[in-house]
C-alpha cells in the first residue's frame, strides 16, 4: 500500500519536473517507427518553440529600443537645459 502511494506521488511529481520535461521536449532522438508516435506532434512542437522564441526576441528588442530612446531623449533635454543655463550667465 505504502509503496503504491509513493509510486503514484513520484509519477505526479515527475509529471511537473522541469528537468525531466525539459529533457523530453529538447530531445533530438528519432522516435521508433512502430506507429506509437504521431509525427505531426513534432511539427507542432517546432512551431510552438519558434513562436515563443520569436515573441521573446520581439519583446526584448522593444524593451532595449525603448530604453535607448529614453536615454537619447534625456541626453537631448539635458543638453538643451545646459545650453539655456549657459546663455543666462
Amino acid at each position: 500500500m505504502y509503496t503504491a502511494f509513493v509510486g503514484v506521488v513520484r509519477k505526479y511529481v515527475l509529471a511537473f519536473s522541469v528537468r525531466v520535461n525539459g529533457l523530453r521536449i529538447l530531445s533530438v532522438e528519432r522516435p521508433p517507427k512502430d506507429g506509437s508516435t504521431l509525427p505531426a506532434l513534432h511539427g507542432i512542437r517546432f512551431l510552438s518553440m519558434s513562436w515563443v522564441i520569436l515573441g521573446h526576441t520581439y519583446v526584448i528588442g522593444i524593451a532595449v529600443t525603448s530604453k535607448l530612446l529614453m536615454i537619447l531623449m534625456l541626453t537631448v533635454i539635458c543638453s538643451v537645459v545646459f545650453q539655456l543655463r549657459k546663455q543666462e550667465h
